[in-house]
């Protein structure tokens, strides 16, 4: 956090002295760290041969390439990569290789995969169609919930012999309800494994977008699953940003000034043009909307919490503002000096 007691005046302007925090308190994690403890986390789970999975982190995204011997143990590399702290994504280029003794011929893999979404979801079975080549599992059809598209294919992708599924089941929901935002943001609460305060949940029609900032990768897709139990939901937009709140870290204030800040959409939306203070607070940052270094553009006070900030080293830090559209920050009312 930026705080007073760190502030001192100098050409003008807000600065803040380095902060003594532990790097962990101060900066996301780094790719390094992210790539070694991904590496641990897959040699620490014993259904994966984990020799043969190389993994390589850019920007907090991790690739996964290598050789697996089935397609769940594809998904299962995936799913353990995702549990390790600080991942924002993963890639995964893992190429299923099946023993001999796991070929099988398609006929024989596909009545294995109707058996088994019979079994798992018998109420809408009939309306699931499944293809198969060359071991690669296709679903099709419609139902009714994301839960039953997603047991689908969980049913069909541990079955002896499967390489792959695609799945192109198709969602046709029930009618939405009138109170989905409501009892999505309620849900969220009750999760312990959110935060849902830096959450905002909106529904247009059957589609719920989600905005704000989450913790973790998990923890993002945690809240997607929430919000897909809606009833009637055909859709959801996930704009959740994993980062830090600029609250939650301390960053020198003439770092932050001139600095580019972005959208959930990764767009350009303007640039820190100066920070306000209260007697105990930093309070807000002055966006500059358009203009280059303070001449021509339009200046729009936003709370310092609303940001979103991601520090790389002491003197790099990434600023976004989830939500934002520059048309929308151009009609905030204009921030005077004199008031």
């Amino acid at each position: 956090m930026i705080e007073t007691s760190d502030l001192r005046s100098a050409s003008g302007r807000s600065r803040a002295e380095p902060s003594t925090a532990p790097d962990h308190q101060r900066f996301r994690r780094s790719d390094e760290d992210i790539k070694r403890d991904v590496e641990h986390e897959l040699e620490w789970d014993p259904y994966l041969v984990a020799d043969a999975i190389a993994v390589a982190v850019k920007d907090g995204v991790v690739t996964l390439t290598g050789f697996v011997q089935s397609y769940d143990h594809k998904i299962e590399a995936e799913a353990v990569a995702k549990r390790v702290t600080g991942v924002a994504g993963v890639a995964n280029d893992l190429e299923s290789r099946l023993p001999d003794a796991d070929e099988r011929p398609d006929p024989d893999i596909a009545h294995d995969a109707i058996g088994a979404i019979q079994t798992r979801l018998p109420e809408v079975c009939q309306n699931i169609r499944v293809v198969v080549g060359g071991g690669e599992v296709t679903l099709e059809g419609q139902v009714d919930w994301q839960y039953q598209r997603e047991m689908a294919a969980e049913a069909v992708r541990r079955i002896r012999g499967v390489k792959g599924v695609i799945n192109l089941i198709e969602l046709k929901p029930l009618a939405a309800h009138a109170e989905n935002s409501r009892q999505i943001e309620a849900a969220l609460r009750r999760n312990a494994m959110i935060d849902a305060e830096r959450i905002t949940v909106e529904v247009r029609g059957s589609t719920v977008i989600l905005e704000g900032t989450v913790r973790s990768w998990a923890e993002s897709r945690e809240a997607e699953r929430i919000a897909w139990a809606a009833p009637g939901i055909s859709a959801v937009d996930n704009r959740l940003v994993v980062g830090t709140k600029a609250s939650a870290t301390r960053y020198r204030a003439s770092v932050l000034m001139g600095s580019e800040v972005l959208n959930h959409r990764k767009e350009p939306i303007g640039t820190i043009d100066d920070i306000i203070l209260s007697r105990d607070r930093v309070v807000s940052a002055v966006l500059q909307i358009g203009g280059f270094l303070g001449l021509g553009g339009r200046l729009v006070a936003i709370p310092l919490q609303d940001f979103v900030l991601e520090a790389f080293d002491r003197d790099v830090v990434r600023i976004s503002l989830p939500g934002a559209t520059r048309e929308a920050l151009e009609k905030l009312p204009e921030f005077n000096d004199g008031h």
